[in-house]
C-alpha cells in the first residue's frame, strides 16, 4: 500500500475527490508518500471547469486561505470560493504542517451553475450528508497517521540529516517538485522551505548545476506540458491549456511559449495539425 493507492480506495469508498497540498521534502523523496501530479490539485470535473472560465486566480487564492487555517492544525469543513464544500485534515509532524489532506467536490446552496456567463454541463456535484462525513473525517485521519507512520521510517533511514546530501539532491528534489506541482502557483522559497535551505542558497546552487534559475526550470516543465495540450486536445483553447499548465494568463503563456519555441502556442498547434493532415494525406 502506498498513499496514492490509499487516496484513491478513499474515493471509491469514501465518496469525495482527495487530493494532497505538502510543505514537506519527503513527500518528493519517499517513494510511498509520491503522487502522480492531479493529486496535487482539486481535479473534481467542476473544479476543473472553473479553472478553465477563468477563475483560476481565485482557486489560488482559497488554497492559500485553506492552508493557513490547516496551520492551526485542526480538522475543518469550509465552502470553497466557488461555492463548493471541502474537508480538510493537516498532518501535523514534530510540531509542523507537513501536508494538508482534502477531501471536496460537494454541492453547497451556494455553488452557482454558471461560471463567468458558462453553464456547467458536467456531473453533478454529491451532497455532503452528515454520515458521509463522518467517514470521511475518519478516513482522514487514517491518512494522516499513514502519512506520519512513513515520515517515522523516513527518519530512522537517516532522511532528516539533509546537511549530509550532495548538492545533487537539491537538483533532484526542484526538479521532482517542478515535475508534480507545476500546475500550481509555486515559487523558489516554497521549495527552499520544505528543504530547509536557504532561498538564495537553493537558487544559486540550481543555477550553478543546472545553468538554469528556478523560474525558467518551471517554464520550460510548463511549456512541455502544454505542447501535449496543443498536439491533443484540440477543443481546449490557448487560454484554457494555459490555465492548466500554471500561467496565470494567456498572454504571459503565449511571450513564454515564444520565447522558447520561437513561435506563438497558436502556430505551433497549427503546425502540428498540418504535419498530422500530412501523414494521412
Amino acid at each position: 500500500m502506498n498513499l496514492t493507492e490509499l487516496l484513491r480506495i478513499s474515493e471509491k469508498e469514501c465518496s469525495g475527490i482527495y487530493s494532497l497540498t505538502p510543505t514537506h521534502r519527503a513527500f518528493y523523496e519517499v517513494e510511498a508518500l509520491k503522487l502522480p501530479p492531479d493529486f496535487y490539485v482539486h481535479r473534481g470535473p467542476y473544479c476543473v471547469f472553473t479553472k478553465m472560465n477563468g477563475n483560476v486566480m481565485v482557486c489560488s487564492k482559497g488554497k492559500k486561505r485553506c492552508m493557513r487555517m490547516a496551520a492551526r492544525g485542526r480538522f475543518f469543513k469550509g465552502l470553497c470560493p466557488n461555492g463548493v464544500y471541502e474537508l480538510v485534515q493537516p498532518v501535523i509532524f514534530q510540531g509542523e504542517l507537513v501536508a494538508a489532506i482534502h477531501c471536496g467536490h460537494f454541492a453547497s446552496e451556494k455553488t452557482p451553475d454558471t461560471v463567468n456567463g458558462r453553464p456547467y454541463d458536467g456531473p453533478e456535484l454529491k451532497k455532503l450528508d452528515h454520515a458521509t462525513e463522518l467517514k470521511i473525517q475518519q478516513r482522514l485521519l487514517f491518512i494522516a497517521d499513514y502519512i506520519k507512520l512513513e515520515l517515522e521510517l523516513w527518519l530512522d533511514r537517516g532522511g532528516d540529516r539533509g546537511k549530509q546530501r550532495d548538492e545533487n539532491y537539491y537538483l533532484e528534489q526542484a526538479t521532482n517538485f517542478i515535475a508534480r506541482r507545476f500546475s500550481h502557483d509555486i515559487s523558489l522559497d516554497e521549495l527552499a522551505a520544505s528543504l530547509k535551505v536557504n532561498p538564495n542558497y537553493l537558487g544559486g546552487l540550481l543555477r550553478r548545476l543546472s545553468g538554469k534559475n528556478f523560474r525558467r526550470l518551471l517554464n520550460e516543465k510548463r511549456i512541455d506540458a502544454s505542447k501535449v495540450y496543443l498536439r491533443l486536445h484540440k477543443h481546449m483553447t490557448i487560454s484554457q491549456i494555459a490555465t492548466m499548465c500554471g500561467f496565470p494568463d494567456s498572454n504571459y503563456f503565449s511571450t513564454v511559449f515564444k520565447k522558447h519555441m520561437g513561435i506563438p502556442p497558436r502556430k505551433y498547434r497549427e503546425q502540428k495539425e498540418e504535419s498530422g493532415r500530412g501523414l494521412h494525406g
